[in-house]
């Protein structure tokens, strides 16, 4: 199982010990796991659309990370991390498409829920996967909030659920291949 999580979760999919070879973005890890044929990302191919992107939640709250406030020296290099992350474009599904699209996808697709900020940018926020139950319903499985007794929860419909959240915008798509 460490294997598995070494290969998932690390860039290259080997963790050096060092801080940022973890994948930490879910944009980055769909970029990383695609170039390694791990995963394939759907998005772009389920009608999604490219939108302005920016990945600098740690840089900008780095006091709310213990390791990153312990460790400052990590945030030059966490911000030239998170602006080649944000270099590359962000593909999205709007919530509007979501519906449409539902019957295209399979229990076990991973969905990476996109907001945007104030400023119009665009990132990812939540992650979960994509679970088809007996009833045929396309559900969202997920982890839910520390206030809602951090658990995982089968949610409504997933188009129904990113109208739960005004900033969730769409959503990406990756489907495992191994």
């Amino acid at each position: 199982m460490l294997y598995y999580i070494e290969l998932d979760r690390y860039r290259g999919g080997q963790c050096t010990g060092e801080y940022l070879s973890r994948l930490h973005y879910l944009e980055d890890w769909l970029y990383d796991n695609d170039r390694r044929g791990l995963v394939e990302d759907l998005t772009r191919d389920l009608g999604g659309r490219s939108v302005p992107h920016s990945a600098r939640e740690m840089s900008a709250g780095w006091r709310h990370y213990r390791y990153l406030a312990a460790n400052r020296s990590l945030l030059g290099p966490l911000a030239r991390m998170e602006a080649n992350v944000s270099s590359r474009p962000l593909y999205e599904i709007p919530k509007n498409k979501v519906a449409g699209i539902e019957s295209k996808l399979r229990s076990g697709d991973v969905i990476g829920i996109i907001s945007h900020d104030r400023s119009g940018l665009y990132s990812t926020a939540h992650v979960g996967l994509a679970l088809r139950k007996g009833d045929g319903v396309l559900h969202f499985m997920h982890a839910s909030s520390p206030s809602n007794y951090s658990r995982v929860v089968v949610d409504e419909e997933l188009a129904k659920y990113l109208y739960r959240y005004h900033s969730d915008s769409g959503m990406l798509v990756a489907r495992p291949l191994r």
